[in-house]
C-alpha cells in the first residue's frame, strides 16, 4: 500500500530476512487503544489512511469498540487483539460481566493496573477467570470478522504476569499469531513455542510531553538497529468523549506526528522500511507449515590433551607410550536450537570413541540441561596420534584400558557441550560443499572409488560473525607413522586450528571424518612439515566452501536413532589360521599382479590370526552379534549421517547418492566403534581392514539399509 506521503508500508515476508543480513531495518508503527472512544478510532482510523500507521490494536471491552471493529473490517486494517483487563479512568468491563468477578471492583469495572497488581501479587485474582475472559475478548474480535495479525495487551499485562503470558501464548499458538514482546533478551518462551515477534520494542513513547514527540522520534530513528522493531503510538482525536478519558494533548501530538510528511520523508532518507504484524505473522504460520524456527546456537572448545603418558593409538606396531605433546587435542562442540529442540555436535582428537564413554557425556549433559540423550553426537577425527586405551576396542587391539583416560575425557566433554549449550545465541546457519580432488585415495584399490566432496555446516551470528565451522571429508589421518609419540591431531587439526585463525573471533571449526574406512589421505612424507601442509590445503578447500554457503536463521532440526544388530564373522581356530598364513608366505606368485594379490592375502590372513588369537575374548564379550545404535541429525535440508565404524567409502557413496549428494554428510567414528565395515569383494580380496574385521560380509549393507530407513527424505 502507498499511501500519499509517498512511502511504502508492507513488504514481501519472504524477503525480510536476506534484508535484515543486508543491514535493513524494519520499523511496526503500532497505534494502540482503538475502540476506546470515538476520537480515538477515528484518529487511528486516519493515522493508518493518510500516514504512518501500520497496525492496530484493537480493545474489544471500551465504548467504542464494536463501531470501530465494523470500520477496520471494512477497510481492511492490520488489526491486532489488545487484550484488556485494566481500566483506565472507570472504562473498561470484562466482556463476561459477573462470571469474572475477581478481575474487577463493585460496579464491576476492570481494576487500575496498581489495583490489579495487588490483587495479582496477593493471588486473589482467579487464574481461570482471567483465561475466560481473555479467550472472550480473542473469540470476540473474531466474532466481529477481523483477520487478525497479532495479539499484544493492555498496559502490558501479559509481559509482567507469567500467568498472563502463559494464556496468551496458548492463543497464539492456537490461532497461530504473533504477540508482542518488550525485552529482545528473552525471546526463548517464544521460540518453544513457534510464536514469532519484533527483534525490538519501543513502549515509552507515551510518556513523552507533546510538544517533544517529533524530535524524540526522530531522534529514535537514528539509533533504530538492522532487524523488526515495533513503535507504540497512541493517536486519537481530541473530541470531548476522549478529553474525559485520556491525556488527549499527548495523543493528538502523536496523530499529527504520524500524518507528517516530514516525518515520512525521514524515514525514507534513513532507508527505514515501514511493515506491520500482518508480514511477521505469514512468515510465523509459514515456517509452522514447513516446519522451521528461529535458530539459537553456540559453541565451544575444551583442550582434551592428557595431563599424564598414556598408551599411543593407531598402529600395532607402535612401542612405547607418549613422549610429549606437539600439538593439543581438543574436543570442539556446536549447539544448535530451534526453539523447540536442541541437538549438539561434538568433535574430539581421538582415534575412536565407544558406546560407554557417549552415554557417560550424554546422561551427565541431560541431567544438567535437559537437552535429550539422544541429541548429542559425539565423533573421533581418528587422529592415529592420539592416547589409548579409553574405549572397549581398545583391548581387542592389543592396548590396556584406561579408566583414568576415560574419566578425563568424559569430564572434558561435558565441559565443551555445556560451554556451547549456555553460550548459545541468534544465530543464522548455512551450508557448502566443494569437490576435493587432489588429497586423497583408494589404499585397497589402486583407481578405486573416493568421496571427494567436502561439506561444511556454517554457523554465524546475528551480526555475520562466524561462531561455528563443520568439515567433513573423509581420509585416514595418518601423515604420523608409528615412530611418532608425540601427541597431535594430525592434518584435520591442523585444518581446524588454520580455519579459526582465518575466520578470526570466536569461531571453533570441527572436524567429521566420513566413510574413509579404505581411504587415506595423499602425503609426501611422514613428518609435522607435512601434517601443516595437507592441514592447510583442507583449509583452503574448506573455506571455498564456506563462500558459497548463503545462511538463514530459520532452521528445521529432526533426530532420529535406531539400532541395528550386526553379525560377527566366523573366525577358524588359531591352528588353522596359522596354518593359512604360513601357506600364503611359501607361495611363490607368478608375475608382479599375482603378488600384489598375494600380499594383500597375507595382510588379511595375519589379522584373521591375531584375532583367532582373541577369539574366546570375542565370544566373552560380544556372543554372536554386536549391536551398535546409528543416529542421524537432520538440518534443514542436510542430513548427518553418524555412523559408529571404519565405514568403506563404497557404502558411504552409496548412501549418499541415494538420499542427495552435496546434502548427506556421512559421519564416521560416531557415537561407538564397532571396526572395519568392508564390502564382500574387499573381504574376498584381503588386505588389511579385511583381516582386522570383526564383522561378517552383510554388515555393511544392513547399516546403510537402517540409515536409509531412517531417514524422512525419500530415496
Amino acid at each position: 500500500m502507498v499511501v500519499w506521503m509517498d512511502i511504502t508500508k508492507t513488504y514481501d515476508y519472504r524477503l525480510i530476512e536476506p534484508a535484515v543480513k543486508r543491514g535493513t531495518r524494519f520499523l511496526i508503527l503500532n497505534a494502540d487503544d482503538m475502540g476506546m472512544s470515538t476520537g480515538v478510532t477515528d484518529g487511528i482510523v486516519r493515522a493508518c489512511e493518510e500516514g504512518l500507521a501500520t497496525d492496530i490494536s484493537m480493545i474489544q471491552t471500551m465504548p467504542d469498540s464494536t463501531r470501530a471493529a465494523g470500520i477496520a473490517k471494512k477497510k481492511g486494517l492490520n488489526v491486532g487483539v489488545h487484550i484488556d483487563l485494566t481500566c483506565q479512568r472507570n472504562v473498561g468491563r470484562p466482556l463476561l460481566g459477573d462470571e469474572v468477578r475477581s478481575l474487577t471492583d463493585e460496579q464491576g469495572v476492570f481494576l487500575s493496573s496498581g489495583k490489579f497488581a495487588e490483587r495479582m501479587l496477593s493471588g486473589k485474582i482467579d487464574i481461570g477467570q482471567a483465561e475466560r475472559e481473555i479467550r472472550r475478548q480473542v473469540e470476540q474480535a473474531i466474532e466481529w470478522g477481523l483477520e487478525l495479525t497479532h495479539i499484544d495487551s493492555n498496559e502490558g499485562v501479559h509481559n509482567y504476569y507469567p500467568e498472563i503470558l502463559k494464556i496468551v501464548l496458548a492463543l497464539a499458538r492456537e490461532h497461530d499469531l504473533p504477540i508482542r514482546w518488550p525485552d529482545p533478551v528473552h525471546l526463548d518462551w517464544l521460540r518453544a513455542e513457534g510464536v514469532l515477534t519484533t527483534e525490538d520494542l519501543n513502549y515509552t513513547f507515551y510518556g513523552v510531553e507533546a510538544g517533544a514527540k517529533k524530535r524524540t522520534f526522530l531522534r529514535f530513528l537514528d539509533e533504530l538497529r538492522p532487524g523488526i522493531t515495533e513503535f507504540i503510538f497512541h493517536p486519537a482525536i481530541g473530541d470531548e468523549e476522549t478529553r474525559s478519558l485520556t491525556a488527549w494533548e499527548r495523543r493528538e501530538a502523536e496523530m499529527k506526528l504520524l500524518l507528517d510528511p516530514e516525518v515520512a520523508a525521514e524515514i525514507k532518507e534513513r532507508g527505514i522500511q515501514p511493515i506491520s504484524f500482518r508480514e511477521i505473522r505469514d512468515r510465523q504460520r509459514d515456517m509452522r507449515r514447513r516446519g522451521v524456527g528461529r535458530l539459537k546456537a553456540g559453541s565451544a572448545k575444551v583442550r582434551i590433551t592428557p595431563p599424564f603418558p598414556t598408551q599411543m593409538a593407531g598402529f600395532f606396531d607402535r612401542r612405547g607410550v607418549s613422549r610429549g605433546v606437539h600439538d593439543d587435542l581438543y574436543a570442539r562442540g556446536i549447539s544448535l536450537s530451534d526453539g523447540r529442540r536442541t541437538v549438539v555436535v561434538v568433535s574430539a582428537d581421538l582415534l575412536y570413541v565407544d558406546a560407554k564413554l557417549v552415554d557417560e557425556v550424554r546422561k551427565e549433559v541431560s541431567r544438567q540441561t535437559g537437552i535429550g540423550e539422544e541429541c548429542v553426537m559425539i565423533f573421533a577425527t581418528h587422529t592415529h596420534s592420539g592416547p589409548e586405551g579409553h574405549h572397549a576396542m581398545a583391548p581387542l587391539m592389543g592396548f590396556f584400558p584406561n579408566p583414568a583416560l576415560q574419566r578425563f575425557l568424559v569430564e572434558r566433554m561435558c565441559c565443551c557441550v555445556l560451554m556451547a549449550v549456555n553460550g548459545a545465541r541468534d544465530c543464522r546457519l548455512g551450508f557448502g560443499s566443494t569437490v576435493v580432488t587432489d588429497m586423497s585415495s583408494n589404499r585397497q584399490k589402486e583407481g578405486g572409488p573416493v568421496d571427494q566432496e567436502l561439506i561444511v555446516v556454517k554457523v554465524e551470528s546475528a551480526s555475520g560473525e562466524p561462531i561455528g565451522v563443520l568439515v567433513n571429508f573423509a581420509a585416514h589421518p595418518v601423515i604420523m607413522g608409528s615412530k611418532n609419540l608425540f601427541f597431535s591431531s594430525e592434518y584435520p587439526g591442523h585444518a581446524m586450528t588454520a580455519l579459526e585463525l582465518v575466520l578470526g573471533g570466536e569461531v571453533v571449526s570441527l572436524f567429521a571424518n566420513g566413510a574413509c574406512g579404505n581411504i587415506t589421505i595423499r602425503r609426501r612424507e611422514s613428518s609435522f612439515a607435512e601434517v601443516e601442509r595437507v592441514g592447510g590445503m583442507l583449509a583452503g578447500h574448506a573455506l571455498r566452501a564456506l563462500g558459497n554457503a548463503e545462511t538463514s536463521e530459520e532452521v528445521r532440526i529432526g533426530v532420529s536413532c535406531a539400532s541395528v544388530p550386526l553379525g560377527l564373522r566366523a573366525l577358524p581356530s588359531v591352528e588353522q589360521a596359522r596354518q593359512e598364513l604360513e601357506a600364503l608366505r611359501k607361495a611363490k606368485p607368478a608375475d608382479a599382479a599375482e603378488a600384489k594379490q598375494m600380499r594383500k592375502k597375507m595382510s588379511k590372513a595375519a589379522g584373521t590370526a591375531s584375532l583367532a588369537e582373541k577369539a574366546e575374548y570375542i565370544r566373552a564379550s560380544l556372543g554372536t552379534e554386536l549391536t551398535t545404535h546409528l543416529q542421524i541429525l537432520e538440518l534443514n535440508d542436510t542430513l548427518l549421517v553418524g555412523m559408529p565404524a571404519e565405514l568403506f567409502t563404497e557404502y558411504g557413496l552409496a548412501l549418499k547418492n541415494q538420499l542427495g549428494p552435496g546434502r548427506t554428510m556421512i559421519v564416521g567414528y560416531c557415537n561407538d566403534m564397532v571396526g572395519y565395515v568392508v564390502t564382500p569383494q574387499a573381504f574376498d580380496e584381503g588386505g588389511y581392514e579385511a583381516g582386522a574385521t570383526l564383522l561378517d560380509v552383510e554388515a555393511g549393507q544392513r547399516m546403510v539399509d537402517t540409515a536409509k530407513r531412517m531417514c524422512r527424505r525419500k530415496p
